[in-house]
């Protein structure tokens, strides 16, 4: 059930019913996309260009030798992009902070 007027869709992301036209075709621009997720990693990774490949393989992960750092979430007031930017592009670092607290040769 979607809370947006009671409307209800399926798993495939196509609306199954408006309770304001409960005998009417449901238009094809009320259908939602969606696309392929995986869990793995720590993460949920997404497919925005609609593949459906599998992430490729990383046994590391599951070797008790391999230390895994996995920060804690935080809630943060800010866009997606200024979220991926500043907290998980660790590489931009050494190029934007190079004066304050990062060393372009390391």
């Amino acid at each position: 059930m979607c809370p947006y007027h009671g409307l209800a869709y399926g798993s495939d992301g196509k609306y199954k019913y408006i309770p304001s036209q409960s005998d009417g075709p449901i238009p094809e621009r009320l259908h939602l996309v969606t696309y392929t997720t995986q869990e793995a990693y720590g993460l949920v990774w997404v497919s925005l260009g609609g593949g459906t490949e599998p992430l490729p393989a990383f046994p590391n992960w599951d070797d008790p030798d391999f230390q895994q750092i996995l920060p804690p979430s935080i809630d943060i007031n800010a866009s997606a992009g200024r979220q991926m930017e500043g907290f998980i592009d660790v590489a931009h670092f050494a190029w934007i902070h190079h004066g304050s607290f990062a060393d372009r040769q390391n």
